[in-house]
């Protein structure tokens, strides 16, 4: 009888030592994120903070965190807005992490909710399924202006086969752009046809424009009727003593096509 009695006993304990384990959560945090570093207005891919080319935003890139027990990332936002200069970051949103779907995206954020004209700054840090948080990201920073506006050619007409690329920014000396890059890409091929850099001659508002190839470095010498294009405008503000743009805009991209 007593043996019965100190099996079931330890039975017992055997139950609650394991569930008493099953209760005890992480106390390790994640490891700290990193930010996608950030391009150079002259390089032919574009990486890191920028402007958003779908909406008025700012874009936030980084690279992904290899904790299995992930849950996502909180994303911090500081206006550089003080009197004193010091940053006041609070949580603005959380990306959820896709752990089992590596395709879809959680590495990256558009905040749409901002001003123009002010400078943001922002980090990210990791979140697991327990709550714990890691430390900090790097810190990055950007200030959106306005798009480019009225870009031509488009759709509404065809294009000759050496088109004239043209587009507005506001004449408010608010926003310190002094610098236009122009990407040219050949939708039905796949491939990038121009990149062309040019200083900011116009600050009237009433426009800029350059004709297609001026530098003679694009693939294609011509642009052929049977082909669909697009094309989008870079507006470059402040850099820092790098040569890391910190202000500027993008036009969304635009499809067009030329006559025979």
């Amino acid at each position: 009888m007593k043996a019965k009695r100190f099996g079931i006993l330890l039975l017992g304990l055997l139950l609650l030592f394991t569930v008493g384990c099953e209760d005890v959560e992480d106390p390790n945090p994640p490891q700290r994120p990193f930010m996608v570093p950030k391009s150079l207005p002259w390089d032919y891919e574009e990486t890191g903070i920028d402007a958003d080319d779908k909406m008025a935003g700012i874009y936030l890139e980084w690279t992904r965190n290899p904790d299995p027990e992930l849950e996502g990332y909180i994303i911090y936002r500081a206006p550089d807005t003080s009197e004193t200069g010091e940053l006041d970051f609070f949580a603005i949103d959380t990306v959820y992490a896709y752990s089992l779907n590596p395709a879809l995206s959680d590495t990256e954020y558009v905040d749409t909710e901002i001003e123009f004209g002010t400078l943001y700054y922002y980090y990210i840090r990791a979140l697991d399924v327990s709550e714990n948080k890691s430390e900090p990201s790097d810190t990055v920073r950007y200030n959106l202006t306005p798009s480019p506006g009225d870009c031509e050619p488009n759709l509404s007409e065809k294009a000759p086969v050496k088109p004239e690329f043209s587009w507005k920014f506001p004449n408010d000396f608010q926003y310190s752009i002094n610098y236009y890059y122009i990407r040219l890409e050949n939708i039905t091929t796949r491939q990038t046809v121009w990149f062309y850099g040019v200083p900011r001659f116009d600050y009237t508002g009433q426009g800029q424009s350059v004709t297609f190839n001026t530098d003679g470095k694009a693939t294609e010498s011509a642009l052929s009727p049977d082909h669909t294009y697009r094309w989008k405008v870079d507006a470059i503000g402040r850099q820092d003593p790098a040569g890391f743009e910190i202000e500027g805009s993008e036009s969304p991209w635009i499809i067009f096509q030329v006559k025979e």
